[in-house]
């Protein structure tokens, strides 16, 4: 018999014979709502989800609460909690998701919003918040990512193409002549490019992983009625995944 199993065994059964409980119940988490002492508010609020990032390098989490009709929230982190910081973010708005990502190539996190164009009836043009030294400064339109007459709903950054710099997947809900785009950074300009997941959907959502181990990122896509689509990523081209 292998005598440190029987060891290890032995000091198992006298832990859990000191204790009465299972040894990993010890090491449980607990979570506590800190939300109030931390410094965020706590009144109900429409909202299209949250997203964090070090915006400042100080090594501390910030925190945006986004608001679907109303101007987001930025707190800035630090060892005592949140700070409410004050930017001069456009109300109303049909703002959706928010996500943060890289345009200029200074190494800071820039913000880009979604914009729904009002349910398809009006026009408003995503943001991209280009994270500067003397602040945050909107610049979706110089970028190519304004998009106007797009019912933007969700917003992610990739390297889908592995060339070194971050590529926006804007996913919309249908207009006519506008539908889910893939913006290729070139230098420092986002261009649409053809890969093979353009078109008119209902795309609520998406996410990105290498599910099938080539190296590339592959693209899934949800949508309110449920309904979840894939495409496999080949070298930068993407097909639609059956089933």
């Amino acid at each position: 018999m292998n005598v440190l199993r029987v060891l290890g065994a032995a000091t198992t059964l006298g832990v859990l014979l000191t204790t009465g409980q299972p040894a990993a119940a010890a090491a449980s988490p607990r979570f506590v709502d800190a939300t109030a002492s931390a410094g965020l508010p706590v009144a109900p609020a429409t909202s299209w989800g949250s997203s964090i990032a070090d915006i400042d390098g100080d090594g501390w989490p910030d925190l945006l609460l986004n608001r679907h009709t109303q101007p987001p929230v930025m707190y800035t982190g630090g060892p005592a909690g949140f700070s409410e910081l004050a930017l001069p973010w456009p109300a109303p708005m049909d703002r959706h998701n928010c996500a943060w990502g890289e345009a200029n190539g200074d190494g800071r996190p820039d913000l880009l919003c979604a914009q729904g164009a009002y349910g398809g009836t009006g026009e408003g043009q995503n943001e991209l918040w280009l994270n500067l030294d003397t602040g945050f400064v909107e610049a979706a339109a110089d970028f190519g990512l304004d998009r106007p007459l797009a019912r933007g709903r969700t917003a992610t950054w990739i390297d889908y193409d592995r060339d070194g710099d971050l590529d926006v997947f804007l996913g919309s809900a249908p207009r006519e002549g506008y539908g889910d785009v893939m913006m290729r950074n070139d230098r420092g300009v986002f261009v649409e490019a053809t890969v093979g997941i353009e078109g008119e959907r209902d795309s609520e959502s998406a996410t990105w992983a290498d599910w099938d181990g080539n190296g590339y990122p592959d693209l899934l896509i949800t949508s309110p009625a449920g309904r979840a689509i894939a495409f496999a990523n080949d070298a930068g081209v993407f097909t639609q995944t059956k089933g």
